[in-house]
């Protein structure tokens, strides 16, 4: 819901200047206030005297509803009353009447206010008569407003010719979206001021939904719209963004309450098309399976096996929300040690999900499906929550100096109230901020927002410590040391596997321990499965360590029992070993 905030008065602007202005507005003014159940009129200006005939006097502390009649068209008063209880901009032409009786074609369009939480407290009116406008499309001197497809056609052809031009050039890919409002029947959505509001409506909810750089929207005619991804993510970051615009236009139609549908069909250039012609073509044939797997709305892939990904994200999506419902999820622990003597000094958290049909789903399975859609955030927020339960375990049992490592996406960093949420549960738990470590991978920092650097401070002023994971695997990592608020570095484990044996893996772990002295960054090694690995990352200097030549990842049960015990861990190498499991 987008609403307008109150503005502060701008320098130079006298009091009462704003009324002035109001006052000379050439359209009829109206303002109501909607926390009063009768919705009164608080303010009209001038002009709204002259177009209705009412003084301001009559007009104030009355419901709208006093300038319409028994001809008012029924659709138009719905909708506008939908959109005041759902605080939604729109436009609607209603029958309205003069004090003296006359009647008068009046198109108004509704802005909400909101205050500064976001509540809607008013709506501002703008009332004009367009009963000449009317005629003249009655008489045929003018046609209804509607939009040329073959004008719409013509610009998306435009944009994606010069999508496919960069496609041959660069190597990236455009996705092409095909969006189909149906009327679910209802003759009465064929009136044409419903359609122009529906499709605003339907467009503004594809932008929130869709923020992203790239993307272009175009009207093809009051059912049809067309959103040019370029460049496009991948198709499973594609068909997530899709999931997305379908549900928001979904809930922006289901307050209409009109039966609308939606159905979304996608097609990505260059693979499913090397002309406009060709890809619009695919995107249609899309467009007709998702119309006829589901008559009420869905969205479908053109080629085949990307549409069977997304039948397969669904069902996947399904299972990872069903799960989060019923706590079906499991943590291990992977000790993380003193590499010189062994000893014992954090855990790090990793997620675990045994499906009753699936069986073990790995986390690089199931991962990329929460952050597609939109259920990465609930996960981490599960996973911090049982790890800082566990944690005041531990030092129920004597590990109170032990340091918790968790894993963190970045779209959970990105919203608002992660630091606030973090704070709340780590006083919740008894938890000393500084005994939290949260992991970022580099490629997930790397595509991170803008507002990124500032939340990963708000959270180090907690005493919150941050490392980047998997260290040494992404393209930027020099810049993420000097511009965002690091405290620890984790060497990814195809680094630990290659240094004793290949100069080049060699000469980048003594780079990183390098940079993490010189830089004052703890460093973490993973992957530690043999005694040659171990041996390599003691002459380097690096202090901590994680890998089954310590531990393999525990489960609650067996990792507090180790705790109790205080015992160090190392000992012979054991077998080389495939590590099981990615942090999640």
């Amino acid at each position: 819901m987008n609403t307008l905030a109150p503005p502060a008065l701008p320098g130079g602007v006298e009091d009462g200047l704003y009324e002035l202005a109001l006052e000379a507005c050439p359209q009829a003014l109206t303002l109501v206030d909607v926390r009063d159940p009768l919705q009164p009129l608080v303010y009209v200006n001038q002009a709204f005297e002259l177009l209705t005939g009412y003084p301001r006097a009559e007009a104030l502390g009355r419901n709208c509803d006093f300038l319409q009649g028994p001809a008012t068209n029924a659709v138009a008063a719905r909708r506008l009353r939908q959109a005041i209880e759902g605080g939604e901009r729109a436009m609607v032409t209603l029958q309205s009447y003069r004090k003296d009786g006359s009647a008068f074609a009046g198109e108004l369009l509704l802005e909400p206010i909101g205050d500064h939480r976001g509540t809607v407290t008013h709506f501002v009116g703008l009332l004009a008569d367009v009963s000449e406008r009317d005629r003249r499309r009655g008489d045929g001197a003018a046609a209804p407003r509607r939009r040329d497809p073959r004008r719409g056609r013509a610009m998306l052809d435009d944009r994606i010719e010069q999508s496919l031009v960069r496609a041959r050039t660069v190597g990236t890919q455009g996705a092409l979206f095909l969006i189909e409002l149906g009327s679910g029947g209802d003759p009465a959505l064929a009136d044409d001021e419903l359609a122009h509001s529906r499709f605003y409506e339907v467009a503004g909810a594809i932008g929130e939904a869709v923020p992203e750089a790239g993307t272009s929207l175009t009207c093809l005619d009051d059912d049809r719209l067309a959103l040019l991804l370029d460049p496009a993510p991948t198709p499973l970051q594609v068909a997530g963004i899709a999931r997305r615009v379908h549900a928001a236009i979904g809930s922006r139609l289901a307050r209409r309450r009109d039966g609308t549908s939606c159905h979304l069909g996608i097609a990505l250039a260059p693979a499913d098309g090397d002309s406009a012609q060709q890809l619009r073509l695919a995107a249609r044939r899309a467009l007709d399976r998702a119309r006829l797997r589901a008559p009420s709305g869905d969205v479908a892939f053109f080629a085949d096996a990307l549409d069977a990904q997304l039948v397969h994200l669904r069902g996947m999506e399904h299972d990872l929300a069903a799960a989060l419902a019923g706590d079906a999820f499991d943590l291990a622990y992977q000790p993380v040690v003193e590499l010189d003597s062994g000893r014992l000094v954090g855990f790090e958290a990793l997620l675990r999900w045994n499906h009753a049909q699936r069986g073990a789903v790995a986390p690089d399975d199931f991962i990329p499906v929460a952050e597609a859609t939109g259920l990465a955030a609930a996960l981490d927020d599960w996973v911090l929550d049982h790890a800082l339960t566990q944690l005041a375990r531990f030092d129920a049992v004597g590990g109170g100096a032990l340091r918790l490592h968790v894993n963190i996406g970045t779209g959970r960093l990105e919203t608002p109230d992660f630091a606030a949420v973090l704070r709340h549960r780590l006083a919740q738990h008894g938890i000393a901020a500084g005994r939290v470590e949260l992991e970022f991978t580099e490629r997930r920092l790397g595509a991170g927002a803008p507002a990124t650097p500032g939340r990963l401070r708000a959270l180090r002023e907690q005493g919150v410590t941050l490392a980047i994971d998997d260290f040494g695997t992404g393209s930027s990592n020099l810049y993420h040391l000097t511009q965002l608020p690091i405290d620890a570095l984790k060497i990814d484990l195809s680094t630990t596997h290659g240094a004793p044996r290949s100069a080049a893996a060699a000469s980048v772990a003594r780079m990183i321990c390098e940079l993490g002295r010189t830089l004052g960054l703890d460093v973490v090694v993973e992957g530690i499965e043999t005694a040659a690995q171990l041996a390599h990352f003691r002459r380097l200097g690096c202090p901590k360590g994680q890998g089954f030549l310590f531990s393999p990842p525990l489960d609650a049960a067996a990792a507090l029992a180790l705790v109790a015990t205080g015992r160090p861990l190392g000992g012979p190498a054991p077998a080389r070993r495939r590590r099981a499991g990615a942090a999640a």
